[in-house]
């Protein structure tokens, strides 16, 4: 059973080195085959835009096949670019890190900011809750998105105008959340508006503070955000017009939301939101559970820090409550807060032994066994029998999982430490057996898209420059794959001209008899073919390689 004593407790002696070695634990188990994966999803567009910034030596106007790209402003580019010149690599574990160190970050910040407020234990509960949720575990911790780093940005945001609100340093309140805004507003777009605006809002009035809002202190922190974002937008319109950007700053702003959406996904949405939500939490969401009691509310606002954080969820949650198209991803700076809110009810209430907790240790320990059975199976699966570690890495987690149960039973006082361990095991075995199975090629997969930039490179025997033929579409892998390996922005252009190689689809091929294919794949989700040509007077005597 779960004995924690109900309250704000602080860690024991035995405890703090449980929670040590379950958070070092868990870091190994997010580094492991980190980097395995070739690029997929919208990390293609973040590495290459990073990439032609570093060969164009334009920090300041992002682009992507050498155009302008106008989705996101640049910061989250420029960390990356700094992790690409620190490590002197492009690799996909280096572009990754920028997201993975974020994510520790933010579920330390989760501990940090709550420990004194309830409890230690219910704070570090908090952190590994959000830390081995469901879809950070086995999706977006594993990919470089920008959304880990923003979020961390946004999240100490929250808190820096509760810590300086309780000190009533004004000044510093301001000054510092409205410059983390404006690394938002840099990093990601307008969401960043709505955070800081809705998060003071709620938070003065409540208070009962309002005029605050009106004094010399807040004012100069809008400046100093509108110096922020106004020098860069001033240093951009150096190079190109605002009006597209801004346009299509909104365009991101708005897309997913009820703005752009039929009225009935809105509505549907407001009633399947908190269970899809559940969903992609779980199993740590099964901590939640210990919230919904009569009288919670007026429980949680009897104290100014629960207030707050209720109070700060409650309001920035709604736009994406109402937005039937949200990404899960786009919500990572609230659930830290969620988790802190059934972190603090898990430990209040865990001591009652009702239906509940019976309940939630059942599923737990349910999970673990069946993690732990699970990986014998691995043996049945043909695609994996050439892993070196195949067989000894199998028999190795079976047994961990085995402790973790002899801990479960012998130990019943730091049950959810142990649920924590059969989760951190869990991905240890995922990095270790899904993502090789998930590099077998499939024709579609990023590993087979890789393999085709790998392709076209050894088939371009010339030192000639490569190009996009007008807007053929391409794999935007290939923007980065190919133009990292040939040191060069891969372009679009309508020029014919003898010297270069272009990459042109079928139609285009049809359109322009100049063409002449020397290597072609299949595009599989368009299902039709992208070559690579050279101008058919120019044709050299090579041979595809296939």
């Amino acid at each position: 059973m779960f004995c924690f004593v109900s309250g704000m407790e602080n860690f024991t002696q035995r405890e703090k080195w449980i929670v040590l070695i379950l958070g070092l634990a868990a870091i190994i188990a997010h580094l492991i085959n980190l980097g395995l994966m070739p690029l997929m999803a919208d990390e293609a567009i973040r590495a290459t835009v990073a990439w032609e910034m570093i060969v164009s030596k334009n920090y300041i106007v992002p682009t992507i096949w050498g155009e302008f790209y106008y989705r996101k402003p640049p910061l989250y580019n420029w960390i990356i670019i700094g992790f690409f010149q620190v490590f002197h690599s492009y690799s996909e574990f280096v572009f990754r890190l920028p997201s993975v160190i974020p994510l520790f970050l933010l579920s330390f910040a989760t501990w940090f900011v709550s420990r004194k407020h309830i409890g230690e234990r219910a704070g570090a509960i908090a952190a590994f809750g959000f830390l081995l949720s469901g879809r950070l575990l086995t999706r977006d911790s594993m990919l470089g998105h920008i959304d880990l780093a923003f979020s961390l940005v946004t999240f100490i945001g929250f808190f820096t105008v509760y810590y300086f609100h309780k000190r009533q340093n004004f000044w510093a309140l301001f000054l510092i959340s409205y410059a983390l805004a404006a690394a938002g507003v840099l990093m990601k777009g307008l969401p960043s508006f709505l955070f800081q605006g809705f998060t003071l809002g709620v938070w003065f009035i409540y208070m009962r503070d309002w005029k605050k809002l009106f004094s010399l202190s807040h004012f100069v922190g809008i400046g100093f955000f509108v110096a922020i974002v106004g020098g860069y937008f001033y240093a951009y319109s150096q190079f190109n017009s605002l009006e597209t950007y801004f346009d299509e700053l909104y365009g991101q702003a708005a897309m997913r939301t009820v703005v752009d959406k039929p009225w009935y996904e809105g509505v549907l949405n407001i009633f399947t939101f908190p269970f899809e939500n559940f969903g992609h939490l779980f199993p740590t969401s099964l901590i939640l559970l210990f919230m919904f009691r009569k009288g919670i509310i007026k429980r949680l606002m009897q104290n100014d820090f629960m207030a707050f954080v209720l109070l700060t969820l409650a309001i920035n949650v709604l736009p994406y409550w109402l937005s039937p198209g949200y990404y899960p991803r786009y919500l990572f700076m609230l659930y830290p807060l969620v988790f802190i809110l059934g972190a603090e009810s898990f430990v209040k209430y865990s001591v009652q032994r009702n239906w509940l907790i019976k309940t939630v240790e059942i599923v737990f320990l349910i999970l673990g066994i069946a993690q732990g059975l699970g990986y014998f199976g691995v043996f049945f699966l043909d695609e994996l029998r050439d892993l070196s570690y195949l067989t000894i890495g199998a028999l190795v987690m079976v047994g961990l999982s085995a402790v973790v149960v002899y801990l479960w039973f012998k130990q019943p006082q730091w049950r959810i430490y142990w649920a924590f361990a059969f989760i951190i095991s869990f991905r240890i075995g995922f990095d270790l057996y899904v993502i090789p199975y998930r590099m077998i090629d499939d024709g579609s997969s990023p590993p087979a898209r890789k393999e085709m930039a790998e392709l076209l490179l050894q088939n371009m025997k010339e030192d000639r420059p490569l190009k996009v033929f007008d807007q053929a579409p391409i794999y935007k892998e290939h923007a980065f794959y190919l133009g990292v390996a040939r040191n060069q922005i891969i372009e679009k252009t309508v020029e014919l001209n003898p010297g270069y190689y272009y990459l042109v689809d079928d139609n285009r091929m049809k359109q322009v008899k100049e063409f002449e294919s020397i290597h072609s794949h299949k595009m599989y989700y368009k299902d039709y073919d992208t070559h690579l040509c050279v101008i058919k007077e120019n044709l050299s005597s090579q041979k595809p390689i296939e």
